[in-house]
């Protein structure tokens, strides 16, 4: 064993003094003497990565792994190895791991929080760099970046807590706190709770071999424009995902143009291509009853239901559908192929956003865009708000006729302040009524 301990040594300080060629082959000697110790591949491993040879760098991870899964540092120089060649998935996958096997890491959130903001993910990228200051209090360096990334997030984004909903890199505890957060949607929120927790039920129930009865998870969701049907689809996939129920717990949504060709044989390809690209997270089809909208049995889309319907079966175990459109005209959607109603059904209706909801909704733009709403402005909006939000009145759109007022109104400002001889830090942060007229 002599032999083993020296070319130990002589890798670890030939990987510390940059000589990577001549770590590799020490470590790969001391291999030869002892193939059962994980920490001689962690080594190996990880002078492969500082040679950017990465593939090799992830074989010996793997294997160090393999011997001892219980190490943290393992996960997230994997999670650097898979980073760096751009398959983001599998990196998060291993900070998350890394992170479960010691929470108190301030290094794998760090390194999360880096892949996050290379996926475009500022908000994500925030909340990792707080739990490494909150980790770490002395990480100066950790609030200049969170500085940056939060301007660089009001640059690009206009509602955090929507950006955030149903992120695949949270946790279930996460992914609940950010649903039950949103404004408005109560009766929604009440049904995702009920459904988590019946899932959560069944697993116990399974776990202890108690007898689990079968449970779609397909969805229907009904509601009118602008009511947060995507938002929640976005939330369910990284809960499902959470639950162990899907693998990546992403989201595709499609309506009726991204399902159906112009000719015969074309839409089984086109169905089957979509379903390829959400296997392990969720499709998302909006206004499905368009499928049907002609009543002529010759219409493709029909055929996109037919093929869709088989799709679902053979992937029951890495696919969750919704579909989503008016009340009425998904129910007549639903009766047209008997095979629609025994696969979805489960109903989460969307009600309307009354009019405190909406005026949340836009101060929710407002702020995370940097913008404030002067006295007078909020006066205006409220009194706006409560005449299109009355029974019947269908045609403002809920969030979606929010955020149209809202980007009309920074156009109006950005007319009146480029006008001024002087213009402040406050003038251009500032809303005025005058700008939502």
């Amino acid at each position: 064993m002599a032999y083993y301990y020296y070319y130990r040594k002589e890798g670890l300080a030939s990987l510390n003094s940059g000589r990577y060629g001549e770590a590799i082959e020490s470590f790969s000697k001391a291999i030869i003497i002892d193939p059962d110790d994980d920490y001689l591949y962690f080594c190996r491993g990880r002078t492969y990565k500082e040679s950017l040879k990465y593939k090799k760098a992830i074989s010996d991870y793997n294997k160090a792994i393999e011997l001892n899964p219980d190490v943290v540092e393992y996960y997230s120089w994997r999670g650097e190895a898979y980073r760096a060649l751009k398959e983001f998935e599998k990196a998060i996958e291993d900070y998350n791991k890394a992170i479960k096997l010691n929470p108190e890491d301030a290094n794998s959130y760090y390194c999360r929080g880096l892949l996050c903001y290379e996926m475009g993910r500022c908000d994500l990228a925030i909340m990792d760099y707080q739990k490494v200051i909150e980790l770490d209090p002395g990480r100066k360096d950790v609030h200049d970046i969170i500085a940056c990334f939060k301007k660089k997030l009001h640059n690009e984004s206009f509602d955090v807590n929507i950006s955030k909903a149903g992120s695949q890199f949270l946790d279930l505890n996460e992914q609940i706190d950010i649903l039950n957060n949103l404004t408005g949607l109560q009766r929604v929120k009440k049904e995702v709770n009920t459904l988590v927790n019946l899932v959560m039920a069944n697993k116990e129930r399974k776990k202890r071999g108690l007898p689990v009865a079968p449970m779609s998870l397909h969805l229907v969701f009904t509601g009118n424009p602008g009511t947060g049907k995507t938002i929640i689809a976005r939330s369910l996939a990284g809960i499902f995902r959470a639950l162990g129920l899907l693998s990546k717990g992403h989201l595709v949504e499609v309506d009726r143009s991204g399902l159906v060709a112009g000719y015969m044989g074309q839409t089984a390809l086109k169905v089957r291509d979509v379903v390829d690209q959400s296997l392990g997270g969720v499709l998302f089809i909006d206004e499905a009853y368009s499928l049907v909208s002609g009543g002529d049995d010759s219409d493709f889309g029909r055929e996109a239901i037919d093929t869709l319907l088989k799709v679902m079966e053979d992937h029951r175990d890495n696919l969750i559908v919704i579909v989503a459109g008016y009340p009425d005209k998904m129910m007549k959607f639903l009766g047209v192929n008997p095979g629609l109603k025994s696969r979805f059904n489960k109903f989460i209706r969307f009600d309307d956003y009354n009019s405190l909801e909406l005026f949340e909704i836009m101060k929710l733009m407002c702020g995370n865009a940097g913008y404030k709403i002067t006295p007078k402005a909020m006066v205006y909006l409220k009194l706006f708000f409560r005449e299109v939000s009355g029974p019947g009145d269908k045609k403002f759109g809920n969030a979606r006729g929010v955020r149209n007022i809202f980007e009309k109104a920074v156009a109006n400002q950005a007319n009146r302040v480029v006008s001024l001889s002087e213009c402040t830090d406050e003038d251009l942060m500032t809303l005025d009524d005058i700008d939502f007229l």
